[in-house]
C-alpha cells in the first residue's frame, strides 16, 4: 500500500545517536496561526503594508469551498469537521468574518513573514529533538505518531526540564480540540515544580504587538494550559475518541510505525493504536498541571533579537467565556462577527477587505 502522507517522530538528541533507524531532518512547513502573520501554529507579526494576508490557521477536515452560486458569489459553508485545532479558536478571536471568507473562498497564499515565523518555530524545534520521518499508511498511523510524540516530549520534559513542539489533544466544550505547544520548561515555583508553558512569536518589525496580538497570544496558551491541565489530570476519554475520529483501535500500524515505536520503547510491543493508549496514560499521571502563569516572548525576525515578553495569569472565566462564543458561531447558532471598532484597523491586512460588507458599508456589528 502506498504512503498517504509522511509524519515526524520526535527524537530527543540527548538519544539521537543511539537510535538505530537512519534519521532524516528534513524541514517540513508548520501549521498557519490567526494573528497577523503567523509562524508554527501561531507565530503572530504585523504585516508591512505591501504584504496584506489573512492569517487563519489550518482546519482541519475542512475542505474549502470555491463554488459560486448563482449570483457569482462564494457558496455559504459552515464546516463540519472532526476537530478543531488552537489556532482555529485564535482566529475566531482575531475576526470570525475573516474566517468565514477562508472557508467559503479559500485562504489566501501565505506571505514572506508568515513562512519566516514557520522556518523559526522548526529551528527551535530542532535545537532539541531530530526529527525521523516516517511513512504513514492510515488514520491509525497518523494519531499513533501524535502519541508517540507525546510520550516521546513528555519524558524529554521529565529528564531535561525543557521540551518543544509538544502534540496535546482533549475535549473544549464538547469539542475536540488540538494543538502543538511550542514550548513546556519544568520550573520550580513556590516549592513546586510544575511545567511552564512558553510560546515564541516572531515580529518581522522592531515593535512592541498590538494589544489585540498580545490577547490572541494569551488565548492560545491558556487554551494550550488547559489541555494540558486536562490530560493530566482526567486524561483521554479513549472510547470517545477512537469513536470520534472514527478510529480502529486494533487495526494494526504500518510496519515502518510498529518499528519506531520498539526502537524507541523498548519492552514494550506496540502493534495497533490501543497498545500507545496505556504509554501515553501513564505518561499523563507523572506530571501536575501547568502553572498558572504563562509567557510569551516575542522575537525581531531580522537578527532573533528579543523584543520582550509578556507574562501573565491564566484567566480561566475570561477563557471560557471567549470560548463559548466563538463556539456559539461555529456551531452556526448565530452569524460570524465582525471586528470591534476599536480593530478596523485589523482590516487593512486583510485580503477580504474588498468584499467584506463591513467595510462596504463603512459600519461593522460589534460583539
Amino acid at each position: 500500500m502506498a504512503a498517504i502522507e509522511a509524519a515526524y517522530l520526535q527524537i530527543p538528541l540527548s538519544v539521537a545517536d543511539g537510535y538505530s533507524f537512519e534519521l532524516q531532518t528534513k524541514k517540513r512547513e508548520a501549521i498557519t496561526s490567526s494573528s497577523p502573520t503567523v509562524g508554527s501554529e501561531g507565530c503572530s507579526q504585523e504585516p508591512s503594508q505591501s504584504s496584506r494576508g489573512v492569517t487563519i490557521g489550518d482546519i482541519e477536515d475542512v475542505a474549502v469551498s470555491r463554488q459560486a452560486n448563482g449570483d457569482g458569489e462564494a457558496k455559504p459553508h459552515r464546516p463540519h469537521h472532526r476537530s478543531l485545532c488552537v489556532t482555529d479558536l485564535t482566529a475566531l478571536e482575531w475576526c470570525e468574518k475573516q474566517v468565514e471568507f477562508s472557508i467559503t473562498r479559500g485562504k489566501p497564499q501565505k506571505t514572506e513573514a508568515m513562512k519566516a515565523g514557520s522556518a523559526r518555530h522548526v529551528e527551535l524545534e530542532i535545537e532539541v529533538v531530530t526529527r525521523v520521518e516516517v511513512q504513514v499508511l492510515s488514520r491509525e498511523d497518523s494519531w499513533a505518531i501524535r502519541l508517540l510524540n507525546f510520550i516521546t516530549g513528555a519524558r524529554q520534559l521529565q529528564s531535561e526540564g525543557l521540551t518543544r513542539e509538544l502534540p496535546v489533544l482533549g475535549v473544549i466544550q464538547g469539542c475536540w480540540v488540538v494543538g502543538i505547544i511550542d514550548e513546556l520548561q519544568l520550573c520550580g515555583r513556590d516549592g513546586v515544580e510544575r511545567p511552564l508553558l512558553i510560546d515564541t512569536k516572531t515580529r518581522n518589525r522592531p515593535t512592541p504587538p498590538s494589544e489585540p496580538q498580545k490577547r490572541n497570544g494569551r488565548m492560545q496558551l491558556m487554551v494550550y494550559k488547559l489541555l494540558w491541565d486536562n490530560l493530566v489530570t482526567t486524561g483521554i476519554p479513549f472510547d470517545l475518541f477512537f469513536h470520534h475520529f472514527k478510529l480502529q483501535p486494533l487495526h494494526s500500524l504500518s510496519g515502518d510505525v510498529r518499528g519506531h515505536a520498539g526502537d524507541l520503547y523498548i519492552g514494550s510491543n506496540v502493534q495497533t493504536l490501543q497498545d500507545i493508549v496505556p504509554l501515553f496514560s501513564q505518561e499523563c499521571l507523572l506530571f501536575p498541571k501547568a502553572h498558572e502563569s504563562l509567557l510569551l516572548r516575542y522575537e525581531w525576525q531580522a537578527d532573533r533579537k528579543l523584543l520582550g515578553q509578556d507574562e501573565f495569569p491564566f484567566e480561566g472565566e475570561w477563557l471560557e467565556l471567549r470560548l463559548q462564543w466563538h463556539l456559539e458561531y461555529w456551531h452556526g447558532q448565530r452569524e460570524a462577527a465582525y471586528v470591534p471598532e476599536e480593530e478596523l484597523w485589523k482590516c487593512r491586512y486583510c485580503a477580504f477587505a474588498n468584499i467584506c460588507p463591513a467595510m462596504e458599508a463603512g459600519t461593522k456589528c460589534s460583539q
